[in-house]
Protein backbone atom coordinates (compact mmCIF):
# COMPACT_ATOMS: atom_id res chain seq x y z
CA UNK A 1 0.00 0.00 0.00
CA UNK A 2 1.32 3.46 -0.77
CA UNK A 3 1.22 6.53 1.47
CA UNK A 4 -2.50 7.14 1.01
CA UNK A 5 -4.69 6.76 4.07
CA UNK A 6 -7.91 4.80 3.92
CA UNK A 7 -9.74 8.07 4.39
CA UNK A 8 -8.09 9.62 1.33
CA UNK A 9 -8.71 6.47 -0.73
CA UNK A 10 -12.44 6.54 0.07
CA UNK A 11 -12.57 10.31 -0.52
CA UNK A 12 -11.10 9.75 -3.99
CA UNK A 13 -13.52 6.89 -4.61
CA UNK A 14 -16.55 9.07 -3.87
CA UNK A 15 -15.16 12.15 -5.65
CA UNK A 16 -14.46 10.14 -8.81
CA UNK A 17 -17.91 8.52 -8.54
CA UNK A 18 -16.23 5.14 -8.90
CA UNK A 19 -19.39 3.30 -7.81
CA UNK A 20 -21.61 5.33 -10.12
CA UNK A 21 -23.73 8.42 -9.87
CA UNK A 22 -26.91 8.97 -7.97
CA UNK A 23 -29.99 10.16 -9.83
CA UNK A 24 -30.20 12.89 -7.18
CA UNK A 25 -27.57 15.60 -7.84
CA UNK A 26 -27.70 16.58 -4.15
CA UNK A 27 -26.61 13.05 -3.17
CA UNK A 28 -22.88 13.68 -2.83
CA UNK A 29 -22.12 10.34 -1.19
CA UNK A 30 -23.18 7.34 -3.26
CA UNK A 31 -22.17 3.73 -2.73
CA UNK A 32 -23.54 2.30 -5.93
CA UNK A 33 -26.89 1.29 -7.31
CA UNK A 34 -26.87 -2.03 -5.45
CA UNK A 35 -27.32 -0.28 -2.14
CA UNK A 36 -30.43 1.43 -3.57
CA UNK A 37 -31.90 -1.64 -5.28
CA UNK A 38 -34.85 -3.11 -3.33
CA UNK A 39 -34.07 -6.57 -4.74
CA UNK A 40 -30.64 -6.40 -3.09
CA UNK A 41 -31.62 -4.44 0.03
CA UNK A 42 -34.84 -6.23 1.05
CA UNK A 43 -33.37 -9.66 1.92
CA UNK A 44 -30.37 -8.07 3.65
CA UNK A 45 -32.56 -5.77 5.75
CA UNK A 46 -34.92 -8.63 6.60
CA UNK A 47 -31.98 -10.74 7.83
CA UNK A 48 -30.44 -7.97 9.89
CA UNK A 49 -33.80 -6.95 11.35
CA UNK A 50 -34.40 -10.59 12.32
CA UNK A 51 -31.01 -10.74 14.02
CA UNK A 52 -31.65 -7.47 15.87
CA UNK A 53 -35.09 -8.65 16.96
CA UNK A 54 -33.57 -11.88 18.30
CA UNK A 55 -30.93 -9.92 20.22
CA UNK A 56 -33.62 -7.69 21.68
CA UNK A 57 -35.62 -10.71 22.85
CA UNK A 58 -32.54 -12.43 24.28
CA UNK A 59 -31.20 -9.40 26.13
CA UNK A 60 -34.41 -7.56 26.95
CA UNK A 61 -33.17 -4.33 25.41
CA UNK A 62 -32.68 -2.73 22.03
CA UNK A 63 -29.20 -3.54 20.67
CA UNK A 64 -26.78 -0.83 19.57
CA UNK A 65 -25.63 -1.12 15.97
CA UNK A 66 -22.89 0.46 13.91
CA UNK A 67 -23.01 0.36 10.12
CA UNK A 68 -19.45 0.38 8.81
CA UNK A 69 -20.17 -0.91 5.31
CA UNK A 70 -20.73 2.32 3.40
CA UNK A 71 -20.05 5.94 3.95
CA UNK A 72 -23.45 7.13 2.77
CA UNK A 73 -25.48 5.29 5.49
CA UNK A 74 -28.29 4.70 3.00
CA UNK A 75 -28.90 1.08 3.97
CA UNK A 76 -28.02 1.55 7.65
CA UNK A 77 -30.56 4.34 7.96
CA UNK A 78 -33.28 1.78 7.21
CA UNK A 79 -32.32 -0.07 10.42
CA UNK A 80 -32.68 2.91 12.75
CA UNK A 81 -36.26 2.11 13.70
CA UNK A 82 -35.59 -1.59 14.20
Amino acid sequence: MNDQTLSSIFAQTYESQFWGRSNDPADRLFSGHGSRDPIVMAPYLASVRGLLHGLRLANGKKPSVIDIGCRDFFVGSRLEST
